[in-house]
């Protein structure tokens, strides 16, 4: 199979969701200060308001989950679990990808329909939802990688004469160890069939 795309090399995904919801905060604030330093469209206008501060609390919402220095404040990590089993979309790539696209489109929405700064529509908003598009892109490779690898180990525990569930997971126990298995223990595993 194909290997998967590289972002930038040496970054990781915590870091380009951290620097996402950093934009994302960053936007949530200035469309705020703008409301409040026009003070009349604060009263004109609550709903824009509101959006405002839903995207100064998603973006610190996101801050904190994708905050990469976790061991320096343990309750931070006792945040994100809570945040994550209410929140279960958030594991995943794929939910990942599509929230920072919705975030994305709001950055987008704010700065441009308030007409508080054109270009930092496009730049900030854009970012964060490629950002999006491209968790979105990497989650859909992962899960059609795990399918195909799905696929083959089914087939290969039917070529061995066997399709009975206690018999499969008998014969997966005895190669996993408890630790679990990295890329290179899982790629040998799908070799064998």
């Amino acid at each position: 199979g194909a290997d998967l795309p590289k972002l930038v090399p040496g970054l990781t995904w915590q870091l380009i969701y951290f620097a996402a919801a950093c934009v994302v905060c960053a936007a949530g604030v200035l469309a705020v200060l703008d409301l409040i330093f026009n003070a009349f469209s604060v009263l004109e206008s609550p709903f824009v308001f509101l959006n405002c501060i839903y995207l100064c609390l998603f973006g610190g919402l996101m801050l904190l989950l994708d905050f990469p220095f976790v061991q320096s404040v343990p309750r931070i990590h006792e945040f994100r679990a809570l945040l994550y089993h209410f929140m279960l979309f958030l594991t995943r790539k794929i939910g990942r990808g599509i929230w920072y696209f919705f975030l994305g489109s709001l950055v987008f929405a704010q700065l441009w329909d308030n007409s508080i700064n054109a270009f930092l529509a496009v730049v900030l908003g854009g970012f964060v939802g490629l950002v999006g598009l491209a968790a979105l892109y990497v989650g859909a490779m992962l899960t059609r990688k795990l399918n195909l690898a799905r696929k083959q180990l089914r087939e290969g525990v039917a070529a061995r004469g066997t399709t009975e569930p206690t018999a499969v997971a008998s014969y997966l126990a005895n190669k996993v160890s408890a630790e679990g298995l990295d890329c290179d223990a899982f790629n040998g595993l799908l070799a064998e069939f």
